[in-house]
């Protein structure tokens, strides 16, 4: 919901470039069923570090779903999105 709001506030302002990259993690549900659940929230937990670690402070990532992520990029990053 965090996410939703502050893309649409994005949106809304016409001066910024913003680009929304969802990232959604392959089989995290064979990764659950095969090491127990904890290791799918290892799994998860790690991917979100990396994701902090590689974006800049105005560039939020959000845990959307089970398996989905979403990252809001600003400025010259969402002019570069589709090179991601």
């Amino acid at each position: 919901l965090a996410c939703e709001r502050r893309l649409a506030y994005s949106m809304a302002d016409a001066r910024l470039d913003v680009a929304l990259v969802v990232l959604d993690v392959d089989h995290l549900a064979s990764v659950n069923e095969t090491f127990a659940a904890a290791s799918g929230d290892d799994v998860l937990r790690r991917i979100g570090l990396v994701l902090l670690e590689q974006l800049k402070p105005g560039d939020p990532a959000f845990r959307a779903s089970g398996d989905r992520f979403h990252v809001l990029l600003h400025g010259p990053a969402a002019r570069t999105a589709t090179a991601v």
